[in-house]
């Protein structure tokens, strides 16, 4: 036996990394597919809130979770919407592109972008259900 075979670790074997590194590869994929299907389901009950012209709470707050991922995408903070992420732009920065973003959200709700950078201040709901017109 050569002194190289002796410290080799059997468990570092080449075999042992592919396995491991499948198993990994095969969870990741798991999550996924998870995480697909509940994009289709998520985005299936938005349509059908839209539809029957019904504002719930689950509404809203599926609303504030593909905010906060869609900040996590464009590589924004753990825990911050991206509303909150423009809007710190606009009002701390003056950059452009926060402000143009602001001046479309404030189509949808009056004042979006400061409500949120004040309640995320705060840390209190940026946006909650009572801000907006039920009735359709």
């Amino acid at each position: 036996m050569t002194e190289n075979e002796s410290t080799q670790d059997p468990l570092q074997s080449d075999s042992v990394r592919g396995i491991a590194r499948l198993k990994l590869i095969v969870v990741y994929l798991g999550l996924f597919m998870v995480s697909q299907l509940s994009h289709i389901l998520a985005s299936l009950y938005l349509i059908f809130c839209l539809i029957i012209g019904r504002n719930t709470p689950r509404l809203f707050r599926l609303l504030i979770t593909w905010d906060y991922l869609f900040n996590i995408t464009l590589n924004g903070k753990l825990g911050e919407t991206y509303s909150h992420r423009v809007a710190r732009d606009c009002f701390e920065k003056r950059q452009f592109l926060g402000c143009f973003v602001c001046r479309f959200l404030d189509l949808f709700q009056k004042d979006h972008c400061k409500t949120t950078y004040d309640g995320h201040n705060a840390e209190a709901r940026p946006f909650e259900p009572k801000d907006v017109d039920t009735k359709l």
